[in-house]
């Protein structure tokens, strides 16, 4: 977010509320964390399936068994970290220096 300090400011000042500069920043926050379980939920189960067969040995097999109430876990766990994100980040954008930011060179 400090990044991109100056960009949120300039929005600031040209009228948007509080909610919709947080929705702003929260939108591209929200599409990456679905992106990311979705890709998680593939990639988990491929390092869990090449992980498994490298502990196989000819007397111990595992089976690679993941039940649906884990993946939901996982989903649920995901989504309140980018809850308790953007609540966060709501509350440093309320108290961001518009013209100070504004003003400042890089």
């Amino acid at each position: 977010m400090s990044e991109r300090i100056r960009e949120l400011s300039t929005v600031k000042v040209l009228g948007f509320y509080d909610r919709e500069v947080t929705m702003y920043v929260a939108r591209e926050n929200i599409v990456l964390t679905i992106v990311g379980v979705l890709a998680g939920f593939f990639v988990g189960n491929g390092l869990l399936w090449y992980i498994l067969q490298q502990a196989s040995t000819a007397q111990v097999m595992f089976p690679l068994v993941i039940h649906w109430p884990g993946y939901v876990v996982a989903a649920v766990l995901m989504a309140a970290f980018t809850g308790i994100v953007m609540l966060v980040t709501h509350k440093r954008l309320q108290h961001i220096d518009m013209v100070g930011a504004l003003k400042a060179t890089e």
